[in-house]
């Protein structure tokens, strides 16, 4: 089993422009933006909580809308931060507290896409696939009006949230269509964000086997990646790590081995922030599952109990995303005939998937 995929950290990128644009900064200290540049996040948040104490005071001595808006803004700004850290349940919160603020009559439709769809994105990694179901179809419909010349560029990265979604839920088909939809709709000068839906893409074709279009797609992806951020940029390196499993069920090994030990070590060097340890736990964890396939059960251990510690430091120790860890470590300890061991980590496993 695998973790859970961390979203991707161009469409935080684009809510903080949204963000600024309206918002600007006039602090002596580091913006918001800075502070998440050098991996600040929580201090990014308080920040940002001081706007928004700021909007509510003048909230409560004049209820008008031009305020309301720029406080859904931070609120939106704070939900894509929560994302970053995995906390969607506090993102969920944030968007929603966001909406609550918009008028659906009389803010404009980017402001408006751009909130269901982060709602959305929160949703499903809350596990609410048939509520995000819905804030995606409104995000498009918001994003439908907008003037021509924005309108792919919008609707292509709500219909790649989408898809992602589909597929999570298991219908393969209108995931596929709407994945397709967004790398269609991605301006070919945009080397980045094409990188991304295509490695979106590659995440499609590798759930439904077609491993061969899978590594088609992730090896463009890749190659696009390095060209706009280098190697060892995060966004390069999680694309590696796909490609890794991807070689892995073509029974690759060797290709897939050195995939996942060249991201490990890329991961390992930005670990110090809390999405960077999410990244370098997942990394981690699929390299450790090809070992133990491997049969080389004590390297699989020691790395499957490294990632353990860095999501359970980062998420605590009852968050849902320890469960396919710890069972996989699990089968570590059964290898080695410690089945008291491997008892108590199933036990672990099922009261998380109980709570």
């Amino acid at each position: 089993m695998l973790l859970p995929a961390r979203h991707h950290a161009l469409h935080a990128l684009a809510l903080i422009t949204l963000a600024l644009t309206h918002l600007g900064w006039a602090g002596e200290n580091s913006s918001p933006e800075e502070l998440l540049e050098q991996g600040d996040h929580e201090g990014a948040i308080q920040v940002l909580e001081e706007y928004a104490g700021i909007y509510r005071g003048q909230l409560r001595e004049s209820n008008n809308d031009k305020t309301r808006e720029k406080l859904a803004r931070v609120e939106i700004w704070l939900g894509s931060i929560e994302l970053e850290l995995a906390r969607s349940q506090s993102a969920v919160k944030r968007f929603e507290r966001a909406h609550k603020l918009l008028d659906e009559e009389t803010t404009a439709p980017r402001l408006l896409g751009t909130c269901y769809d982060g709602l959305g994105r929160a949703l499903h990694h809350a596990g609410d696939h048939q509520a995000a179901r819905e804030a995606f179809k409104t995000a498009l419909h918001h994003r439908e009006s907008l003037p021509e010349d924005q309108r792919k560029t919008w609707t292509a990265a709500t219909q790649e949230h989408l898809g992602l979604l589909l597929l999570a839920m298991g219908e393969y088909q209108e995931a596929g269509a709407a994945l397709m939809i967004a790398v269609k709709n991605t301006p070919q000068s945009d080397l980045g964000l094409l990188a991304q839906r295509l490695a979106s893409l590659g995440r499609y074709s590798h759930t439904i086997h077609n491993y061969a279009q899978a590594r088609s797609s992730l090896e463009r992806a890749l190659a696009l990646a390095e060209e706009t951020w280098g190697r060892s940029h995060p966004n390069t390196f999680a694309i590696l790590d796909q490609l890794g499993l991807t070689l892995l069920r073509q029974g690759e090994t060797p290709a897939a081995r050195a995939a996942f030990e060249e991201a490990v070590e890329h991961a390992r060097a930005q670990a110090d922030t809390i999405p960077g340890s999410l990244r370098y736990a997942t990394i981690l964890n699929n390299l450790s599952n090809l070992l133990l396939a491997e049969d080389e059960i004590g390297d699989a251990q020691r790395h499957f109990q490294s990632a353990l510690a860095l999501l359970e430091e980062s998420l605590g120790a009852d968050h849902p995303s320890l469960a396919p860890l710890k069972n996989n470590l699990a089968y570590t300890f059964l290898a080695q005939g410690n089945q008291a061991a491997a008892m108590e980590l199933f036990s672990e496993v099922r009261d998380i998937y109980l709570q």
